[in-house]
């Protein structure tokens, strides 16, 4: 998330540091980083070694020493420091979050994007936007925060990201009832997430477009869709038969038993519905958080629904 324009001992060490965080080694990156608030070197690189030591004792949930490295961090971050300031930010947004501090948070989000912005700093420019889609719960801010997001990545040249942030638009549009809208978004994304070749990612944007066309009306092009994602599940199911991959099996067929549903197939549909069941429980559904729980009352629902129809 940085770009680095003055070497010295400590960049290394958050050059190294960040190389861990982004691939969850916390512990190891926070050695990095506790050596880089200690060495010399430009002073965005103390401060964004503090935000970064802030952020993983957070998620390793120490919430009182994030804080004491968040007001270390502060103590010579300015404005005048794009680096050092925008990481600091974002962490601190972060944390208020957490504390539910929502409002404040949203805030500092979205006047950390414009700042990035001006800064020339996309990528954060693109992480602030972001957090605002994921902060607010209102899907007309959403909406607006994902374009926000999409402009940061053409600005920067971040194509890698379009596919993720059209994505969001997509979800956001699809909670505000906005299926014609939602339905090019997904589309947008699959093809960026193609062009990629993140597959998995395309994958998931098929199923949400598959979703939004079956409740837009579009049957034949979410019976295209659908029945090519259930291919592609069961591909990656039988070459690893892993949680994960169960579920995708469970949401895909899922989708398929929607489908038979308004073909008028009830016993189909609720036959397949079962089998998504069966799916979830090898996924973990039954002992997992609150929303597997809620899935499963959703598709249960949807059973007892379905059956009733099929008498």
């Amino acid at each position: 998330m940085s770009n680095y324009p003055i070497d010295g001992p400590n960049l290394e060490l958050l050059r190294l540091g960040d190389t861990l965080f982004e691939s969850d080694q916390l512990e190891e990156a926070a050695q990095m980083y506790a050596r880089a608030v200690n060495a010399n070197g430009p002073n965005h690189a103390h401060v964004e070694a503090c935000a970064q030591l802030g952020h993983i004792t957070f998620q390793l949930g120490d919430l009182r020493e994030a804080k004491i490295w968040l007001d270390l961090g502060a103590r010579r971050a300015t404005e005048e420091d794009p680096l050092g300031w925008s990481r600091l930010q974002h962490v601190t947004g972060i944390l208020e979050r957490h504390r539910g501090r929502t409002e404040d948070a949203v805030k500092r989000f979205k006047d950390l994007f414009t700042y990035c912005m001006n800064t020339s700093l996309y990528r954060r420019a693109l992480a602030a936007a972001q957090e605002v889609v994921v902060t607010s719960e209102d899907p007309q801010v959403q909406i607006v925060w994902a374009n926000k997001g999409i402009d940061a990545a053409e600005a920067g040249g971040l194509f890698a990201w379009l596919g993720q942030t059209w994505s969001r638009k997509g979800v956001a549009l699809h909670k505000a009832g906005r299926l014609a809208e939602a339905s090019v978004a997904f589309q947008a994304a699959k093809d960026y997430f193609s062009e990629a070749g993140e597959t998995n990612q395309e994958f998931l944007a098929a199923w949400e477009l598959a979703r939004v066309l079956r409740e837009r009306g579009d049957l034949t092009g979410a019976w295209n869709l659908a029945g090519s994602n259930l291919s592609a599940a069961q591909a990656m199911y039988e070459m690893e038969p892993s949680a994960l991959h169960a579920r995708w099996m469970g949401y895909c067929l899922w989708e398929v038993a929607e489908l038979k549903a308004l073909d008028g197939e009830q016993a189909t549909a609720l036959a397949g519905m079962r089998t998504v069941r069966a799916k979830f429980k090898e996924a973990g559904f039954e002992n997992g958080g609150a929303f597997a729980c809620a899935e499963l009352e959703r598709l249960d629902g949807r059973m007892a629904v379905i059956g009733a129809g099929s008498e």
